[in-house]
C-alpha cells in the first residue's frame, strides 16, 4: 500500500509492505486460513524543491539551450478546453460535452446519447461557440 501525504514536511510518500496471503493448496475448510503480513514501512527520500522554481529554471533552461519543454501552449490549450468542457457539462446537469479543435475538426462525441445534440465547449466555456469579431481584438474598441 502506497500513502501520500502532501502537507507533510517530510516523508511525503510512505510504503507499507502489507498483504494477505493464502495456502498454496488445501484440502479442508479447516485448512483454508489466510495469513495477514505486516511488514517494513519503506519512506523513500524526495528532493524538496520550490515547485514554481523547477518551473521557471526549466523554462529559462529552455530557452537558454534551445530544449523541447515538457508542456507546451498546445498541452496548456488542451488542458483549458478540457476545463472549459467540464464546466459546461456541470452547467447542463453533467451532459456529454465534444471537444472541439480549433480548426473545428476532431471532435470527440464519445458517451453521447442516441439523438441528442452535441454541446460544444467554447473559449467563453458557455456552452455555444464565441462570436467572431470583425477583424479587430476583441478587448480593444472601434476607437483604438
Amino acid at each position: 500500500m502506497i500513502v501520500y501525504d502532501d502537507v507533510a514536511p517530510q516523508e511525503k510518500i510512505k510504503i507499507f509492505d502489507v498483504r494477505v496471503e493464502r495456502p498454496p493448496h488445501y484440502d479442508t475448510f479447516g485448512e483454508f486460513q489466510y495469513a495477514y503480513h505486516y511488514g517494513d514501512i519503506y519512506c523513500p527520500h524526495i528532493k524538496q524543491d520550490e515547485p514554481l522554481k523547477t518551473e521557471c529554471q526549466h523554462f529559462v533552461d529552455c530557452i537558454r539551450n534551445g530544449a523541447v519543454p515538457l508542456t507546451s501552449g498546445a498541452k496548456g490549450l488542451e488542458v483549458v478546453r478540457i476545463l472549459e468542457a467540464s464546466s459546461v457539462s456541470v452547467k447542463h446537469d453533467g451532459i456529454p460535452v465534444s471537444l472541439v479543435s480549433p480548426e473545428g475538426g476532431g471532435r470527440t462525441d464519445a458517451g453521447k446519447p442516441a439523438g441528442a445534440a452535441p454541446v460544444h465547449a467554447g473559449v467563453n466555456g458557455s456552452g455555444e461557440k464565441p462570436a467572431k469579431s470583425a477583424g479587430r481584438h476583441p478587448t480593444r474598441t472601434a476607437a483604438a
